[in-house]
């Protein structure tokens, strides 16, 4: 059974998401970005919700010290 994933993260922009996402990914944390953008054709919906970060629930806390505090004013 899969482990459930647990959301840590939210960006404004797919480039700081995407960073992130590399970030964890060179540490060997699973991650996957959801997005509401229905796969582009839509991406003015991402504005909503933003970009989530989604990390298995087991690693969130790694995942969140790797990342650092998160930037209050975005």
């Amino acid at each position: 059974m899969a482990e459930k994933m647990v959301v840590i993260r939210s960006y404004a922009n797919e480039f700081e998401a995407e960073f992130a996402k590399a970030e964890l990914a060179a540490a060997d944390i699973p991650v996957q970005l959801l997005t509401d953008g229905l796969g582009g054709v839509h991406p003015h919906l991402q504005f909503a919700r933003g970009i989530r970060l989604a990390v298995p629930e087991s690693e969130a806390e790694a995942a969140r010290d790797l990342l650092g505090p998160a930037d209050e004013t975005a």
